[in-house]
């Protein structure tokens, strides 16, 4: 029977039974009752996913901004090291900052600002000074900031360096952006150096918390800092929840090293997934100890999460874990600071023009604030190993907003995104000049750190820096939103490709959209033969479009809606 009309006579005769709401009654319990294993956290289809298109005005804007971005990379460099400098005015680099300097050389090639060749000597220089400096890394893991002449470890606090795992992840991910790109010399230098990462080293034997078993540390510490390679220990904090930076690291320890030196993919999905909801009444699952939007962002410029299906921990065997599909997950949490935002501007001046609180500079040093759901009942989870033990509180960080945050929200909100970069650079200080945005004819690089228009002083404030690591989220992030060039370049790499297979994650020639049930690429009739086949409870199941534990009518209007000529229209 044609699909079309095999889905009219289904639909005529269930009304005409009352079908509809004895199915709808069939799911009469309570969802705070459904276990996190049968949740989804998802987006319905009506919301466009990237690569956008946008108008020719913003698309300049864009790229000046992006041009800023990039000029920062190429011209804050050491000669030396050709690694960039972690922020204006210092002789540091951190090592997530050259990550993202790795990744922006295909930009400034494709985009014509400088040549390959030009880009290709960079990043053989840059990667030449991190391979072959033995006394940088420990277990073939950086230390987070090293000497932009040296080369070698440096400590920006009183304390010993640090080696770090995320910064170290964050280094890796640009470098196989890099390896993508320009192969041969490159991509050898880049095979060296995740090959030498040695992930286990970094996983605590004996913990103090049990549910810290098998996690990856945060870093280690050398006992004497004048012997970056010798002895020292563990830092005794662990990656144990999914948020961007907890995914990326535990991502990269189980798909990169040698296969004797990584952790098993199952830790990837023994990462903690609180979930809660916001007013909006979507499920979205959070990171428990920071509410920055950065923990919803940084992951998402090297992933192309909207083009990956829902992830699947109970096919791993862990349970109390929601399916997620992160984009989306991002995309409520923006919308989240954005509500948050609107709804206190009488309390905050800086929220009547913009919204995204996150890590950044404050008028008073730096400050990390943020913004959570509310918790939702996750039946039968264990306190510690599947849920947090502490409720966090919303921190509104005094009114400063880090300019990076919304701007890089343009992967998941194109349109709040535009209006707010749009008002950040408008912005002005009492003397008429800009606030945030610092233009590159005066020797800026565009969007400042970030911005408080009441600290507190009678006077607006911005943070007058520019940080390698905001300037990368916001050159890649538009980029991405704009073609998906670094998400392509990333996910062609082999280690990536590994990875998400270990994962059994699927990267599709389309974006994800639970309406398509089988995800060929098309919401059509097979997709309502699909649902219809997976009549009755079905909690977590990919017929249940609609995340509500039940596969009935309510998922086939979705698909409907949809897709009303039932003609397949094509999603690639």
């Amino acid at each position: 029977m044609h699909p079309i009309r095999h889905w009219t006579r289904l639909r005529d005769a269930a009304l005409a039974m009352g079908l509809l709401s004895c199915l709808i009654a069939a799911g009469n319990g309570s969802s705070d009752e459904l276990p996190a294993s049968a949740r989804r956290v998802i987006a319905p289809g009506h919301i466009a996913r990237p690569p956008y298109q946008f108008t020719p005005p913003d698309t300049r804007i864009l790229q000046v901004v992006q041009q800023a971005s990039f000029d920062y990379f190429w011209n804050e460099s050491s000669p030396h090291t050709g690694m960039t400098r972690d922020r204006v005015g210092t002789t540091v680099c951190s090592v997530a900052g050259v990550g993202f300097q790795l990744a922006s050389l295909p930009i400034g090639i494709e985009r014509g600002w400088i040549t390959y060749a030009q880009g290709r000597a960079r990043a053989i220089k840059v990667l030449t000074s991190l391979v072959g400096n033995p006394g940088n890394r420990k277990h073939g893991i950086y230390y987070h900031y090293l000497d932009e002449v040296s080369g070698t470890p440096r400590s920006i606090s009183s304390g010993p360096p640090v080696v770090s795992t995320v910064d170290t992840a964050l280094l890796f991910s640009g470098a196989i952006v890099a390896a993508s790109y320009f192969g041969n010399e490159v991509d050898l230098l880049v095979d060296i150096m995740l090959g030498r990462a040695d992930w286990k080293k970094f996983v605590d034997k004996k913990p103090v918390l049990e549910y810290a078993q098998g996690m990856i540390s945060l870093g280690w510490v050398p006992n004497d800092p004048d012997d970056p390679t010798g002895t020292g220990e563990l830092l005794p904090y662990y990656w144990i929840d999914a948020a961007d930076e907890q995914r990326l690291v535990t991502f990269m320890a189980m798909a990169t090293g040698r296969q004797n030196t990584r952790i098993p993919p199952s830790t990837w999905y023994r990462l903690r997934r609180q979930i809660g909801s916001h007013d909006d009444g979507n499920t979205v699952t959070y990171f428990p100890y920071g509410g920055g939007l950065f923990t919803n962002l940084i992951e998402h410029v090297w992933f192309d999460h909207s083009r990956i299906d829902l992830d699947d921990p109970m096919a791993f065997g862990i349970p109390h874990r929601a399916r997620v599909d992160w984009w989306a997950n991002a995309l409520w949490h923006a919308r989240m600071h954005q509500d948050e935002s609107a709804s206190n501007a009488d309390s905050y001046a800086s929220f009547e023009v913009g919204w995204g609180l996150s890590a950044c500079d404050g008028p008073d040093g730096y400050v990390v604030p943020g913004l959570f759901p509310d918790p939702l009942p996750m039946p039968g989870a264990q306190p510690g190993i599947d849920v947090p033990l502490e409720t966090p509180s919303d921190d509104f960080g005094n009114g400063t907003i880090a300019s990076y945050a919304a701007v890089s929200s343009i992967m998941f909100e194109p349109v709040a995104a535009m209006d707010a970069l749009k008002r950040y650079i408008a912005l002005l200080d009492q003397r008429g000049d800009r606030l945030v945005w610092k233009s590159p004819s005066g020797g800026g690089y565009g969007l400042v750190d970030s911005f408080n228009l009441d600290p507190g002083t009678g006077q607006p404030w911005s943070s007058g820096s520019h940080v390698a690591i905001d300037q990368g989220m916001i050159l890649l992030s538009i980029e991405n939103a704009r073609s998906g060039l670094v998400w392509n370049l990333f996910h062609e790499h082999e280690s990536i490709r590994g990875g998400m297979k270990d994962l059994r994650l699927q990267l599709l020639p389309c974006p994800s959209l639970p309406e398509d049930v089988n995800d060929d690429c098309a919401v059509d009739g097979l997709d309502i033969l699909e649902v219809v086949a997976a009549f009755g409870a079905c909690p977590g199941c990919d017929e249940d479009v609609n995340g509500d534990g039940q596969v009935d009518l309510l998922d086939l209007e979705a698909v409907r809606l949809l897709a009303p000529a039932l003609g397949g229209p094509d999603l690639r």
